[in-house]
């Protein structure tokens, strides 16, 4: 038997925005049996309405369908079978209920005769007659409501879709409605209504649909779904949550990344950073076609300089500036009083910087790149170009943003421990010195005869050199500019290690954090 109404894999997206989109549904499939009333619920947002007004036709599905009566809900002649109440229903307000009766049933080829009997019928039914030649804006809205509950009847179809048929109905109205509703199950109708008002879906629903975030989360019996608990809003804010748990945990860290890079982007330290980039970059171009110097190994020099002055300029300034103000000045407490982890704060706040870093040393090494094509006009360049490795490039790039953001990660940390942005400063900076040279002062006095006069000073240097992080084996500059051999499986450890030691310090950032007194 072919179900009165079917949903097959309907899927829906809005857009909005330049490039977003909103998944309103998502590959939604569930039929509805004959003479069944079922409710289709869900939280606000979670789908309902798209899928109804699929079903109407006001809009058209991106996948699947839906078979009204087996007949394409997009096709006119499926309406035939429908009878539909909106939510807020919206009347022409100078007729009269009669008028309006009149008017759908001649829409559904009714003869006069069956019009004006049934039209009585159901305006005596619905506690309307007596208001029946009184023009529709005078109605109350709970008068509008049931109006529009006779107009959905008037052509006595075999399925009715109920938007919300409770909304802005006084205890005699929901009392009234829900009896009507049950004499359409008793005379075989079928009824597919959403509603937000569970006690009305568990008294009078054989069976439900629960849809959240475009997806199905339960369809199945009234009674099942009741089973374990024995209440049904328990059961219904229940499922939701779980669901919404993992899914809003992302979302918050996300929306609070968004927020950090629009901040980030609408810093003033940004424009100061491009600008003076332009200048370096050119500047170098200028030099090197001037005094005919070596210009591939330059513009790389200078464009890895440019990077690391940019980059720091933002983790400074703007990364470790906008963290300082958010804890010292107790800006944080905006953001967690709302249901709001700290460490979905720290989590969001560094994806945000990162982000933003990852976008400005992409725009940096474009420059970089187009400061040395434009260098080529010199025979040496074009030398350089030829034997340059655009590998090379990505890998010195990647290792130098995994430096940077090392170097906000530490910034993290000592925000948390200190009381004051700029003490924050000074000490990432100190860490930064000591991250560059560190490995530097071993080396040399490994090498050297000062090892015999004090083991323990280089022993003691060792250790601290698994404490701080070794930014110079991210400095892969040389190897760019002279062509020097690296093997890039040292760049998988690399990678290995920065992420290691950035998810360490974001770990006892967010662990100190949770102790601290912020507001």
């Amino acid at each position: 038997m072919t179900p009165p109404i079917s949903f097959k894999n309907l899927s829906k997206s809005f857009s909005y925005g330049l490039l977003k989109k909103h998944r309103a549904l998502n590959d939604l499939t569930l039929d509805v049996q004959d003479g069944e009333v079922f409710g289709f619920l869900g939280p606000n947002g979670a789908g309902k309405s798209t899928a109804i007004n699929i079903a109407l036709g006001f809009i058209k599905p991106d996948e699947g369908d839906i078979l009204i009566k087996g007949i394409p809900a997009i096709l006119p002649e499926s309406r035939r079978y429908v009878g539909y109440l909106p939510e807020h229903p919206n009347l022409y307000d100078q007729l009269s209920a009669r008028e309006l009766l009149d008017f759908c049933g001649a829409t559904s080829k009714m003869d006069k005769r069956t019009i004006r009997e049934r039209s009585q019928q159901l305006l005596e039914r619905l506690e309307l007659s007596a208001f029946q030649n009184r023009p529709v804006r005078t109605y109350s809205k709970g008068m509008k409501q049931r109006l529009g509950l006779a107009m959905a009847m008037i052509g006595d179809p075999p399925l009715l879709i109920l938007d919300e048929p409770m909304s802005g109905l006084d205890p005699m109205g929901r009392s009234l409605v829900t009896d009507i509703i049950l004499e359409l199950k008793a005379g075989g109708k079928t009824i597919f209504f959403s509603s937000h008002i569970l006690n009305d879906v568990e008294k009078l629903c054989d069976s439900i649909a629960i849809i959240h975030k475009g997806n199905i989360l339960y369809n199945g019996n009234t009674a099942d779904f009741i089973e374990d608990t024995g209440n049904f809003e328990s059961a219904f804010v229940s499922l939701i949550n779980e669901n919404s748990k993992a899914a809003l945990t992302m979302d918050i860290v996300w929306l609070i990344s968004k927020i950090t890079f629009k901040q980030g982007i609408r810093s003033k330290v940004l424009y100061g950073i491009f600008f003076l980039s332009l200048v370096l970059f050119f500047s170098n171009l200028f030099i090197t076609q001037l005094f005919s110097l070596d210009t591939g190994k330059v513009a790389i020099d200078v464009g890895f300089s440019v990077l690391s002055l940019a980059g720091l300029s933002i983790v400074f300034f703007l990364g470790i500036g906008l963290l300082s103000k958010d804890v010292h000045q107790k800006n944080i407490c905006m953001v967690i009083c709302h249901p709001v982890s700290r460490w979905q704060y720290v989590a969001g706040k560094f994806g945000g910087l990162a982000l933003f870093l990852l976008v400005a040393v992409a725009v940096l090494s474009l420059f970089s790149a187009l400061s040395l094509w434009l260098g080529t006009l010199s025979l040496g360049g074009i030398q350089v170009l030829r034997n340059f490795s655009w590998l090379m490039l990505f890998a010195a790039v990647f290792s130098h943003l995994l430096a940077l953001l090392t170097i906000l990660a530490v910034g993290f940390l000592f925000t948390v421990v200190t009381t004051s942005g700029y003490l924050t400063m000074l000490l990432t900076f100190v860490v930064y010195i000591i991250g560059n040279t560190l490995d530097t002062i071993i080396k040399v006095l490994v090498r050297g005869d000062f090892v015999q006069a004090d083991v323990l000073f280089v022993k003691a240097l060792k250790c601290l050199s698994w404490i701080f992080p070794n930014l110079s084996a991210f400095d892969l500059k040389v190897h760019l500019a002279y062509g020097l051999p690296y093997a890039f499986s040292n760049l998988v450890w690399l990678s290995a290690y920065g992420i290691t030691y950035i998810v360490l310090l974001l770990l006892a950032a967010t662990a100190l954090l949770q102790k601290k007194d912020l507001c």
